[in-house]
C-alpha cells in the first residue's frame, strides 16, 4: 500500500510538472505569435513621420533574400531593382514581373511607366514598359550610364576606343535613332526632351589647366549640334530638363539655368559645399549644401534659376525625397516633412526610411525589415 501510494504521488507530481511545462510552452507560443503577427500585420506600426500600414492587403511584400539597390514609382506601379532581379509591383503589392538580370553593378532609371536597367561597366541593358520587357541590348562598349524619357526613348552613354565616350539614342522598339561622340571630354549627364527629337549632354574636362564643363544641344532629326554652352571653372555633376525646354546644370558650387537654346538665364552660387541634389521635378531642383560644420541648408531653385526657398538644419542631411507633393528630408537622427514652400509640417526622431522610399499619389512605400511596406502619413 505504501509503495502504491508513493508511486501514485510520483505520477501525480510528474503530471503536474508536465502541465506546468505545457502551460509555459503554450503561453510562450501565444506571446510569440502575438509579437510576430502583431508587428507584421496587425494595426499600425509607428515609424517616424509615418505609420507602417501592416494591415494593408498585399503588404508587406517579401524580397526573398534579395538585397534592394534601387526603388522607385513608375506610373502607378513600383519598380524594385535588387542584386539579382528586376521586380515590378502594383500599388497594391501584386507582383507584375520578376526578371533575373545577371548584372555585376546594377542600376536603374524610371520615367512615366518606362524603366531602363543597366550594368555599369558592363555590356547589357534592358528596357521595360508597364506591359513588360520591351527589349534587351548588348552594346559593344562598356556602359557608363543610361537615361530614359517619358515616352520610352533611351540614351546610352558608353566608352569608346577612339573617343572619350559616345551617346546613342534608341526609340521604344530598340531602334537606334541617333549617335554622337565626345572627343576629349568626359560624359557626365544626358537630358532627353519630351518630344523625342533632341537631348542635351553635359561633359567635363580640362582646358588650359582649368576645369571646364560644356553643354551640347543635339538634334536627332537634323543629326547635328544645335548649341554649345561653356561653363568655365565649373565641374558639372548632372543635368535636368525643366518645363519650357530649359535645363538645370548642377555643378560643384551651384546651378546654371539654361533656356532651350543654351543661353544662360541664371548662375546661382549656393555658398557652401554641395552634398546632395534632387532634380526629379520638372519645375525646380533641390540641393543640399553644407553652410558650416554643423549646419546643412536645403535650397530650392526654380526653373529659371532663381532661389525659391532655403531652410537650414542643424545636422547633416543624409537624403531628400520628393513624393506625393511633399518633401521628406532625413538628417542624422531626425526626419522632417516639408511642403512645397519648404515649410516644416511634421518632424520626428527617425532615420529609418532614407535608403529606399517611393510614393504613388498619396500612398507612400519603403523597403523595410519585412520587404516592401506601405505607409500612411500621420
Amino acid at each position: 500500500m505504501g509503495k502504491e501510494e508513493s508511486s501514485f504521488k510520483k505520477r501525480l507530481r510528474r503530471k503536474r510538472q508536465l502541465r506546468r511545462i505545457a502551460a509555459v510552452a503554450v503561453i510562450g507560443l501565444i506571446m510569440g505569435l502575438i509579437y510576430f503577427y502583431g508587428n507584421r500585420y496587425a494595426g499600425l506600426e509607428s515609424d517616424g513621420l509615418f505609420y507602417t500600414d501592416g494591415g494593408a492587403a498585399g503588404f508587406p511584400v517579401s524580397l526573398g533574400g534579395d538585397n534592394a539597390l534601387r526603388f522607385s514609382e513608375t506610373k502607378n506601379n513600383l519598380a524594385l531593382l535588387t542584386d539579382k532581379q528586376m521586380f515590378f509591383y502594383s500599388k497594391n503589392g501584386k507582383r507584375l514581373l520578376a526578371n533575373p538580370h545577371g548584372y555585376s553593378k546594377p542600376s536603374m532609371k524610371t520615367e512615366n511607366g518606362f524603366t531602363v536597367t543597366y550594368d555599369i561597366g558592363g555590356n547589357s541593358f534592358d528596357v521595360y514598359s508597364r506591359a513588360g520587357l520591351l527589349y534587351n541590348k548588348t552594346p559593344a562598349h562598356k556602359i557608363l550610364f543610361c537615361e530614359i524619357n517619358r515616352n520610352g526613348y533611351v540614351a546610352l552613354a558608353a566608352e569608346d576606343e577612339r573617343y572619350e565616350g559616345s551617346v546613342t539614342v534608341f526609340d521604344p522598339s530598340g531602334k537606334e535613332v541617333f549617335k554622337w561622340f565626345s572627343a576629349v571630354e568626359m560624359l557626365v549627364g544626358i537630358s532627353l526632351s519630351k518630344d523625342n527629337k533632341t537631348c542635351a549632354v553635359v561633359t567635363a574636362g580640362v582646358s588650359g589647366g582649368l576645369i571646364r564643363s560644356s553643354v551640347y544641344g543635339l538634334d536627332f532629326t537634323k543629326e547635328q549640334e544645335t548649341f554649345r554652352t561653356i561653363l568655365d571653372n565649373k565641374m558639372a555633376l548632372g543635368i535636368s530638363l525643366k518645363d519650357g525646354g530649359g535645363h538645370h546644370v548642377i555643378y560643384d558650387g551651384g546651378v546654371a539655368a539654361l533656356d532651350s537654346s543654351g543661353n544662360i538665364l541664371n548662375d546661382t552660387v549656393l555658398g557652401g559645399k554641395l552634398q546632395i541634389f534632387d532634380t526629379s521635378s520638372s519645375t525646380h531642383s533641390l540641393l543640399v549644401v553644407s553652410a558650416d560644420i554643423t549646419r546643412n541648408d536645403l535650397v530650392k531653385i526654380d526653373r529659371n534659376g532663381n532661389t525659391a526657398g532655403r531652410i537650414g538644419f542643424d545636422s547633416t542631411v543624409t537624403a531628400v525625397h520628393q513624393a506625393g507633393g511633399n518633401i521628406v528630408v532625413f538628417c542624422t537622427n531626425d526626419a522632417y516633412l516639408l511642403n512645397r514652400d519648404l515649410e516644416i509640417t511634421a518632424e520626428e526622431s527617425s532615420d529609418k526610411l532614407k535608403p529606399f522610399f517611393a510614393a504613388i499619389g498619396k500612398s507612400y512605400y519603403k523597403i523595410g525589415r519585412y520587404g516592401i511596406e506601405r505607409l500612411v502619413i500621420k
